[in-house]
């Protein structure tokens, strides 16, 4: 299966809440196609649904190694960081990130959600 049917297929099972099939589909996507950052974002995300925050950050770290300005990658690592207690880190990511785009609310919804000690908002 190529990549983009593999990331398909896994925010097919996301929407249907079917974790563990997402996660074998962008592990396998990933196999393929190691540096593309979109893979990296949303097995992320993935991992937050699971509360594997550990995980998720790591995944978050090395979509934005690869892509340092994809805003979905600095929203997975500021929501990890926040699941994590880490809220200093999480508000200085996610402060820079929302200066640097202005025009993704999920980064101003997940900085907002950090003075409430909370991760808010969804989005693939």
């Amino acid at each position: 299966m190529e990549v983009d049917a593999l990331k398909a297929t896994a925010n097919k099972c996301i929407a249907k809440g079917e974790l563990t099939q997402a996660l074998a589909a962008l592990g396998a996507a990933l196999g393929t196609e190691p540096h593309m950052p979109v893979l990296w974002a949303n097995r992320a995300y993935v991992y937050e649904l699971q509360h594997e925050h550990e995980k998720a950050l790591s995944d978050a770290q090395q979509c934005l190694q690869f892509a340092p300005d994809f805003s979905k990658g600095h929203l997975r690592a500021g929501r990890a960081l926040t699941s994590l207690g880490r809220l200093a880190e999480a508000r200085e990511l996610l402060a820079s990130a929302s200066a640097r785009f202005p025009q993704d609310y999920a980064l101003v919804e997940a900085l907002n959600a950090v003075g409430d000690g909370g991760v808010g908002g969804s989005d693939v």
